[in-house]
């Protein structure tokens, strides 16, 4: 006796038989079953989360980097050349096992991906390199009717101080560079000359207990030592307050470095 087969709109019937030669599609619908003569089937067309992750894979400078991606993929449900390719291959599948799937094949063209980049390029431009792992991954799932929504790198690092490295030289440049061109009022400079009194400073204080009680009490009132006035011609004058800071790497650390514009940012990874 014919039934009514229905799904909601996260899900597709697939429905077979009743001498046809491809599978009826309904979206989000019903459909009238005849027993014996047609075989009712879903898939689901829910949004999967996969978070391919790789480590020590090489680019193309020979560096070996560790990367992390989120990526957000679905059945591709209105085009029904392509969900008859995605029924083809995961409709006897559970959710699960077509994550996993889609999970190593997107992992291998993570490592592809990664292979055709420099390190410092992936590093400097997250953009860049999303895009390009967003198009190789979408044109290749979408051979088995999947369609990529969004491609996310969620971090890349290595295990051997490159890209440390890499900004400790760029910074270095830049410092250089200021001095050649002697730009006293650069912040770089005016920071590296509050460092040197910091010292002077904390030498002089050394001996005598009762400044030691004073820096006390000052740092308790958030004030470490007078303001650093950040200056040159197209910016406002910004500043920042030493406040709790007791060591060089404590300064080095304490500084808001994000308090700077865009194009001093600029101006220091040149």
């Amino acid at each position: 006796m014919p039934f009514v087969a229905t799904c909601g709109p996260n899900e597709v019937l697939v429905v077979s038989g009743c001498f046809k030669s491809r599978p009826q599609f309904i979206h989000g619908g019903r459909a009238f079953i005849c027993p014996g003569l047609q075989k009712v089937e879903r898939i689901s067309v829910n949004t999967m989360t996969l978070n391919p992750h790789v480590k020590d894979k090489k680019t193309s400078d020979s560096i070996p980097i560790e990367v992390a991606v989120v990526i957000q993929a679905r059945v591709v449900s209105m085009n029904e050349e392509i969900l008859n390719m995605a029924v083809e291959n995961f409709l006897s599948k559970s959710e699960d096992e077509i994550k996993r799937q889609l999970l190593a094949s997107s992992e291998a063209l993570l490592i592809t991906t990664i292979s055709n980049f420099k390190a410092a390029d992936i590093k400097d431009d997250f953009k860049k390199f999303s895009k390009a792992l967003f198009e190789v991954i979408s044109e290749e799932l979408i051979f088995v009717g999947i369609g990529i929504i969004s491609v996310t790198v969620n971090y890349v690092k290595d295990d051997n101080d490159y890209f440390k490295n890499l900004a400790l030289e760029k910074i270095a440049e830049a410092v250089k560079k200021d001095k050649e061109a002697g730009k006293t009022d650069s912040f770089v400079s005016k920071f590296d000359r509050k460092l040197k009194e910091f010292d002077e400073n904390k030498k002089k204080e050394e001996g005598s207990s009762e400044n030691k009680k004073k820096e006390v009490e000052d740092t308790k009132e958030g004030v470490k030592s007078e303001d650093v006035i950040i200056s040159s011609p197209d910016r406002v004058e910004q500043t920042y307050e030493f406040k709790t800071l007791t060591t060089r790497e404590e300064l080095y650390k304490g500084y808001d470095w994000g308090a700077q514009s865009n194009k001093d940012k600029k101006a220091l990874m040149k």
